[in-house]
């Protein structure tokens, strides 16, 4: 299966007139083009269950320990709302497909890189990390790629949050289960853009730039989905005269 997917990339390096950076671009977004429709319907139908939840968490209260009745009010709150149940189940499907495509992009592009192709692209060698080394620095510093791949990872994660912010539980009053998930969410926002940011010092440049035109088309496809989310609430915060 890497054997093939090595034989399409450098079958389309040649169309590209050896151009491996140009390759690695058109790679980066026929693999997010081609699952478009997938994506966008899992975003949305994220967004909805967002917006729905406290008309959910009204029908969990009304009828409690019914399961047979939440999940049949559930239905016709999805129905009425325009979200369709098996939404959920083919976004989970939609999400393993792409992380599985991406293991194999990932493996079949680092046999590419070592291959013997050409590997200059503007200011960067594909095959080696985008780093700087100074002298008296003890660590290397990240590169403009690795930096743009972090950032991005970032805005799309923040983009993933819900939009407003929720009031936090009174003193002695419980939160449910959303309030754990939302603190979560703030606590671990941050994670994926250091992992991203140490790992880019070490994978070649090529890679990095994969991951950085992935996540840019991601975040128009989130923007297209769901609009701005949460980054919204960073926006308004800049101290930006008007």
């Amino acid at each position: 299966m890497i054997n093939f997917f090595v034989d399409i990339l450098l079958g389309l390096n040649r169309l590209l007139f050896n151009n491996l950076g140009l390759t690695i671009i058109v790679v980066g977004i026929l693999s997010r083009a081609v699952f478009h429709p997938f994506i966008i319907s899992s975003l949305r139908y994220n967004k909805a269950l967002r917006d729905l939840k406290p008309q959910l968490d009204s029908i969990k209260k009304k009828y409690g320990k019914d399961i047979r009745k939440v999940s049949e009010e559930q239905s016709k709150l999805f129905r009425a709302s325009g979200v369709h149940p098996a939404a959920g189940a083919i976004s989970c499907l939609s999400t393993i497909t792409q992380i599985v495509v991406f293991i194999i992009l990932y493996q079949a592009l680092i046999k590419v890189i070592s291959s013997g192709v050409q590997t200059s692209f503007l200011l960067w060698n594909l095959a080696n990390p985008d780093v700087y080394h100074i002298q008296g620095v003890p660590i290397p510093i990240p590169g403009l790629l690795v930096i743009l791949s972090a950032f991005g990872t970032l805005i799309q994660s923040q983009m993933l949050t819900p939009e407003t912010k929720k009031a936090p539980p009174k003193k002695g009053e419980k939160g449910d289960i959303s309030d754990d998930l939302m603190a979560w969410q703030q606590q671990t926002m941050f994670i994926f853009p250091i992992i991203i940011l140490l790992i880019g010092l070490r994978f070649p440049a090529g890679l990095v730039l994969y991951w950085a035109i992935s996540t840019l088309y991601g975040i128009i496809q989130q923007y297209q989905a769901s609009g701005l989310g949460g980054l919204k609430l960073w926006l308004a915060s800049l101290p930006i005269k008007k």
